[in-house]
């Protein structure tokens, strides 16, 4: 794919072939959203990492509100931009036995006063 690069240093552009890729399937950490999987050209010296082009957002169901600042899949409604937090781990419960005494303290000394 031929690609024209402006150069700042230099008064012209110039032309490059962009013709290698990699297979890209984005998620976000928590599990809740994953895209298809697109095959994302690769070019040098971007601005970027990686940048979402329209065959992405188009491929994907994605809606762009500028002014919201939103880029949501109309299928599943999330919205890559403004993520859900991930849930607090997991404290580790106390056991049925351990729990039962403290009930049973709890009653007693309710029962008393």
């Amino acid at each position: 794919m031929p690609v024209e690069l402006a150069v700042p240093d230099k008064k012209s552009k110039r032309t490059i072939e962009l013709s290698e890729y990699v297979k890209l399937q984005l998620y976000d950490p928590v599990g809740n959203w994953t895209s298809k999987t697109v095959r994302a050209l690769i070019a040098p010296s971007l601005c970027a990492p990686v940048i979402l082009g329209l065959p992405f957002l188009a491929h994907n169901n994605i809606v762009i509100d500028h002014a919201l600042r939103t880029a949501i899949d109309k299928v599943s409604g999330f919205d890559l931009l403004n993520p859900t937090a991930p849930p607090a781990p997991n404290r580790p419960g106390e056991n049925l036995k351990s729990f039962s005494v403290t009930l049973k303290k709890t009653a007693n000394y309710l029962l008393l006063n």
